[in-house]
């Protein structure tokens, strides 16, 4: 038997952050909407930036950027490792909040994708006009899955989806859309992706567009093409370094500082070649410039790379994966010629969740920034309008790693494990940023009030995802260990992505007391929905009917609450199927359906948006689209057309996907439904999930599965209407 998981409620609730308000008196708006081109780094500490003090790295195109822009010096990335950071960036909530929490790879290639729906940066602006590409890594849901590059709102994608795929420069393919390129592994990736971002602002230079730019540089593995003309200068001035010989996974790097610092100083000029192909189109002035990192540098010696040799992390304590300001703070700086001034710098708090409602309100669309964000905007800040606010809260957590971290204006809490699995948290630390940058000094027992304060704001902003389990708050959560709700009495609440743009809120009560030690934790609740076609009450045996045997049902009977006046519904026709169906899965009553579901929301949407999985089988008559928009698997789903029992026209899909025909296996209705929903259960792990099992019988055509009439011989009984003796319950296999 499969385990369950824990148990959350659902709850609307007013946002547990604060935004920071745009001037009250905003600027004209821009004769055009601007282009936007976010340029995002892999694993670029801010030490590797000659503008920000590296000694070791030339980024004379970069430093441009810095020079001819406000820099954001308190910036943290939306987690400490790629994936759950750029979920950050794209939906505009924080992690705490997210539909991606770690990184987590999905085979055969690919990382856990987010839920279908899930409202994007990208989305927004191709839903005003713009003209969007990515080309880089994604790392955010496989090709074709709910939540790859094209589902999320990207007209274009070239480039890695899958981060494991991108530890090598020179891969066997790439993917353009949802196709898939093959290559020799001779060419290096960031020459092509480069050469397509630059065609996609060639194309698109008279409307307005948004370009990302998720470079892979300078994330391992170390490559770079022999003729690159910063080499051999960076090989003089690391003489005498240590070769590296590979190993878990990596390529051995006979020079591996030279290495590093050509693949930043090459990325480098494709910066610069991308910027000044906007001047010589005219429209680098009708353009905010982004650029940023999606976390801090990589930990020394991973790969081969001393990063602590090259002061990569610039100073600040730790690394990529940490919740010290080495593993989040990332150089950024956002360029707007004549709208955000120059050789600024913006001291306060500001995260990836701001980009979101940030970039709308620059470009004038402020009025599609959706409701629930954990971001703001930050037009005023950059604009000069306004100040950004000193104070302003940032919360992070990293479940593969066990840790949260908040700031509060100057001061920072860390909560952290001994290990992944560990409940009990080490002793709370906290550190004056304004006085100690570095971390070096931990304060906690001089401040207990301020300790205080900053653990009921990681208590309030994390809230339980089945699927992303963070022990050292959740697993004191089950024992009474922690306030599920902050000392003001305000549910913890988070912002999960909804149809059309609304929030849904998913919450953890209020511990009622400590509980015994070593007691499981409340599980969610796995609901199984099982649906038969024109059965009437007298056909179930335990119901009252002495001549037909349905002992599964009559277990399901026994063992719950019987609703004797329970109605379905129909049409103005009578009661029928459709219909009758939609009334269920909507909420809605007859005079307000859809039939096809086309704009209602339904119960499978609901759990699928609570972290769910979501499965379909068997007779769905409400559409296609809304079949593979509400669930998303299903298999051996009949969207109609039957004439035969034993001959069923099926489809199947996955992750909300275009549904595929299946062969027709002369397998009865109700096993090829019934087994279809076994093998999914079985297939699942300790996540809730919600299925739909719809069987097609007793509905006509009368045939029962081979060998059932016959149990049957010499004392069948008149069937009641459109009944017959095959029931969809009573089968071996389903029982």
């Amino acid at each position: 038997m499969r385990a369950g998981s824990s148990f959350v409620c659902l709850l609307l609730a007013a946002l547990s952050l604060h935004a920071v308000a745009a001037a009250d008196t905003p600027p004209a708006p821009p004769a055009r909407r601007p282009n936007i081109v976010f340029f995002l780094c892999d694993d670029l500490g801010t030490g590797d930036v000659a503008a920000l003090g590296s000694k070791e790295i030339r980024t004379p195109n970069i430093d441009g950027l810095f020079a001819r822009g406000t820099r954001l010096a308190r910036h943290w990335a939306g987690n400490a490792v790629c994936a759950p950071s750029r979920c950050v960036l794209m939906t505009g909530r924080h992690p705490g909040h997210a539909v991606v929490r770690s990184n987590r790879e999905v085979k055969p290639e690919g990382q856990a994708p987010m839920p279908a729906g899930t409202v994007t940066l990208a989305g927004l602006l191709r839903e005003a006009g713009y003209a969007t590409g990515g080309f880089g890594k994604w790392g955010l849901g496989a090709p074709g899955s709910a939540s790859d590059p094209q589902a999320c709102g990207f007209d274009e994608f070239f480039g890695y989806n899958c981060q494991r795929q991108a530890h090598s420069f020179y891969p066997d393919h790439l993917w353009d859309g949802r196709e898939r390129v093959e290559l020799e592994g001779k060419t290096y990736s960031a020459d092509l992706i480069a050469e397509r971002q630059r065609a996609f602002v060639r194309r698109h230079a008279g409307r307005p567009f948004f370009l990302y730019v998720p470079t892979t540089v300078p994330h391992l593995a170390l490559e770079v093409p022999a003729d690159e003309p910063s080499l051999a200068g960076y090989a003089r001035q690391f003489a005498g370094e240590e070769p590296y010989t590979g190993g878990q996974g990596y390529v051995p790097c006979a020079r591996p500082l030279a290495t590093y610092a050509a693949m930043v100083t090459r990325m480098d000029r494709e910066v610069g070649r991308l910027v000044a192909l906007l001047g010589e189109l005219g429209i680098a002035d009708d353009t905010i410039f982004v650029f940023s990192s999606d976390n801090g540098a990589t930990i020394p010696g991973v790969g081969g790379i001393d990063t602590r040799r090259m002061g990569s992390h610039g100073g600040l304590r730790e690394w990529k994966g940490t919740p010290y300001e080495g593993g989040l703070r990332v150089p950024t700086v956002a360029v707007w010629p004549g709208r955000i001034p120059a050789g600024r710098s913006i001291d306060a708090p500001t995260g990836f969740e701001d980009w979101l409602p940030t970039l709308l309100d620059l470009a004038g669309l402020a009025d599609r920034i959706p409701p629930g964000l954990d971001g703001a905007s930050l037009a005023g800040p950059l604009s000069g309008r306004t100040a950004a606010a000193a104070d302003r809260t940032l919360y992070r957590e990293l479940t593969e790693a066990n840790w949260q971290a908040a700031v509060d204006g100057r001061w920072k809490v860390v909560r952290r494990a001994a290990s992944r699995n560990a409940t009990e948290p080490l002793p709370t630390e906290l550190y004056d940023l304004a006085a100690d940058p570095g971390e070096t000094t931990n304060v906690a027992a001089a401040e207990p009030d301020v300790v205080g304060r900053l653990e009921a704001i990681l208590t309030r902003e994390h809230v339980p995802h089945p699927d992303w389990r963070l022990p050292v708050i959740d697993g004191r959560a089950r024992d009474g260990l922690v306030n599920a709700s902050p000392t003001d009495g305000t549910p913890p609440a988070a912002a999960v992505p909804a149809g059309g743009g609304e929030s849904a809120r998913v919450a953890m009560p209020s511990p009622r007391g400590r509980q015994a030690a070593g007691r499981e934790e409340p599980r969610r609740p796995s609901v199984l929905v099982i649906v038969s076609d024109d059965q009437r009450a007298d056909t179930v045996h335990a119901l009252g009917n002495p001549h037909l045997k349905t002992p599964a049902v009559d277990a399901l009977v026994a063992r719950g609450a019987v609703l004797s006046r329970a109605y379905c519904m129909g049409s103005m026709q009578g009661a029928v199927c459709v219909p009758s169906r939609a009334m269920m899965l909507s909420g809605r009553s007859l005079f307000h359906i859809e039939e096809q579901l086309r704009r209602s929301d339904t119960w499978p949407e609901a759990f699928g948006r609570a972290g769910y999985r979501t499965f379909l089988t068997g007779k769905w008559h409400n559409g296609p689209a809304s079949a593979t928009r509400c669930f998303a698997v299903g298999r051996n789903v009949f969207l109609g057309g039957m004439h035969d029992q034993l001959a069923v026209p099926v489809v199947s899909f996955t992750d909300h996907g275009e549904p595929v025909k299946a062969a027709v296996t002369g397998t009865h209705s109700s096993e090829l439904f019934g087994g279809a929903a076994v093998e999914f259960v079985q297939s699942l792990g300790a996540e809730p999930f919600f299925a739909w099992v719809a069987f097609t019988a007793p509905h006509d055509p009368r045939q029962p599965p081979a060998g059932f009439r016959e149990r049957f011989t010499g004392r069948e009984p008149p069937p009641p209407a459109n009944f017959l003796p095959e029931h969809p319950f009573d089968n071996g296999e389903l029982g």
